[in-house]
């Protein structure tokens, strides 16, 4: 449910009703704040922790509703992955970037890790899901993904040189992972610079 609250917000923004995500982040707050009053005083830090995910919970099933009445999604179609959707990402994930043509609208979606395209977490959904979005208003997606050493030989490589090329993003788009970033990294944190973000 988090997951999802986190991309469902974007969707009401680029959909010019920004006041949907302040509204529900309002009665989520008010519920959180509730429940942190009443749990941390009997049960202190565990207190605390559960407020937080009956807050997420709350955040993410008011958004599958205001999805399912406001847009018409069924809850099929936001949670499972059509085989043609693994398709795309597949090419994206795996597709070197040898455009020649420039697109008007371009952006550049950043992942601190790899999707792992078997798994179906909303930490594998969400992020295929927000490229599907960008393409879908218009965009071309040059994706920035894997361990930092990675993500900096080849994708950022790759982006500067199309930035030299004269070509120019509309945005940045970065997905965050549940960690840390420096926690995604398959090294130790000692060996690993800030600037490889």
């Amino acid at each position: 449910m988090h997951q999802l609250a986190k991309v469902v917000p974007a969707y009401f923004y680029t959909s010019g009703r920004p006041k949907i995500h302040f509204r529900v982040s309002a009665i989520v707050l008010i519920i959180n704040l509730t429940f942190n009053l009443l749990l941390i005083p009997k049960i202190g830090i565990n207190g605390a922790a559960i407020a937080s995910t009956i807050g997420y919970i709350f955040y993410g099933m008011i958004y599958l509703v205001l999805l399912k009445k406001k847009e018409g999604f069924s809850i099929k179609e936001l949670l499972y992955i059509r085989r043609d959707e693994i398709e795309r990402l597949r090419k994206y994930v795996y597709q070197k970037n040898t455009r020649s043509e420039i697109n008007d609208k371009r952006c550049i979606f950043h992942i601190p890790n790899y999707i792992d395209l078997n798994r179906k977490s909303a930490s594998n959904i969400r992020p295929f899901k927000m490229i599907k979005a960008f393409e879908n208003i218009g965009y071309q997606v040059d994706c920035i993904m894997g361990y930092g050493k990675e993500r900096k030989k080849k994708s950022i490589k790759e982006i500067k040189k199309n930035i030299r090329n004269g070509v120019k993003y509309d945005f940045l788009y970065s997905e965050s992972s549940t960690m840390p970033t420096l926690l995604t990294e398959k090294k130790s944190l000692t060996n690993i610079s800030f600037f490889r973000f």
